[in-house]
């Protein structure tokens, strides 16, 4: 029964860290913040390090608080 909890854990802990990986190299790339694509690139720390440059660097979490979502207007 452990053996599978412990795989459980190491799965969701690759989805996580995968997952702030992936959007914090996507915004730093597009801002071109050449430091810290090759820091969030190298360094793992489950997702640590993407999750601290999209709250200080970029708008990431604002963003998502601030706009709601409205609905297009036909033409």
């Amino acid at each position: 029964m452990f053996e599978n909890l412990w795989l459980l854990s190491i799965v969701v802990l690759l989805i996580w860290e995968l997952f702030w990986k992936a959007v914090g190299l996507w915004y730093s790339a597009r801002k071109n913040d050449k430091f810290w694509f090759v820091a969030i690139l190298l360094i793992n720390l489950a997702g640590l390090i993407p999750i601290l440059y999209l709250g200080f660097k970029t708008d990431f979490f604002a963003s998502k608080k601030q706009k709601p979502r409205t609905a297009k207007k036909k033409r």
